[in-house]
């Protein structure tokens, strides 16, 4: 490496990031594009309070000391939407960093992102869209009365405009704070004013870089910490085979080509731990692993020293 100096980085990332300025967010050195999404749905379950009260009745039982839900509306038709749901955050959190309330999407992984992200929210549509169906043809309604007997209330059964009227996914992204709407009010203000507001933007970009800056260096770290631990693990087991070295190699191989686009601010010695890990880690063979011990030593131990520098920056 071309230094050895190791810059602190804070635990603490700040939770909550100033409120973004006239609902526009910053681009930290046009290198991310914050970002956030919505994923709107309904309770699938309800507590039943008159059954709740008829259970604790009949077991002597105080009120309220047993609670009772039951199902809205059948599992088959629910579980998939939530799980659709969950997959469209998930790309966020694939993708992205988490900075405050936000997701700081770097440039380089946009393209990708925007793809993941078009086809999770495909999949959730598709599984609202069979749900609507059903309603439409009454066989949800027929699965709820098999399934609910007379549990089922009819008065509360679903509608095809409670459906349109609740489901959906709404992202947003933040565009960059040079806008003409800005620069059309910042026109009109008086000299104190304008270098008030030019004094509390340069302030809040600073801000938002610093908490970005920490954000992608905790979440490169986290990553390279899992992998060396993958390695290191691997490397002391003695039957693993051979079709687990491959995938060890292919999780090194994955970290090494996607955590740069994370180090959002050009830290140098990020960039240059992950230099290291390259050279040290990034060539080794599966075949090697496989049948050379001395090269699973050198393996453990190059993940050991790579784990222990990434750890270090957040002492």
């Amino acid at each position: 490496m071309a230094s050895k100096k190791i810059v602190k980085v804070s635990n603490d990332v700040v939770s909550n990031v100033a409120p973004m300025l006239n609902n526009v967010g910053v681009g930290v050195g046009m290198k991310v594009i914050f970002a956030d999404v919505k994923v709107k749905g309904m309770s699938m379950q309800k507590q039943d309070k008159p059954l709740s009260n008829k259970v604790n009745s009949d077991n002597n039982a105080e009120k309220g000391t047993a609670l009772v839900t039951v199902k809205k509306y059948p599992e088959s038709f629910c579980k998939p939407i939530t799980n659709a749901g969950q997959g469209v955050y998930q790309v966020y959190k694939n993708f992205g960093i988490v900075v405050g309330n936000h997701f700081a999407i770097p440039i380089t992984n946009y393209p990708k992102f925007e793809q993941s992200l078009k086809e999770a929210i495909s999949k959730f549509n598709l599984t609202v869209s069979t749900l609507r169906d059903a309603v439409q043809n009454g066989s949800l309604a027929d699965i709820a009365k098999a399934q609910q007997g007379d549990l089922l209330n009819v008065s509360e059964s679903l509608t095809v405009e409670d459906i349109d009227s609740t489901f959906g996914v709404f992202p947003k992204v933040w565009k960059n704070l040079n806008c003409d709407g800005i620069a059309s009010a910042m026109s009109i203000l008086g000299e104190d004013i304008l270098s008030q507001v030019d004094e509390s933007h340069a302030k809040h970009i600073a801000e938002v870089k610093e908490i970005s800056e920490k954000a992608g260096a905790k979440r490169i770290a986290e990553e390279v910490s899992k992998v060396m631990k993958e390695a290191k693990e691997s490397c002391a087991k003695a039957d693993i085979k051979g079709v687990q070295w491959k995938t060890l190699i292919m999780h090194i191989q994955k970290a090494i080509d996607t955590l740069p686009n994370f180090n959002v601010t050009d830290n140098k010695v990020i960039d240059e731990l992950l230099i290291e890990m390259k050279e040290k880690i990034g060539n080794v063979k599966e075949y090697e692993l496989k049948n050379d011990e001395i090269k699973r030593k050198e393996l453990a131990t190059s993940a050991d020293e790579i784990a222990s520098k990434f750890a270090n920056m957040f002492e």
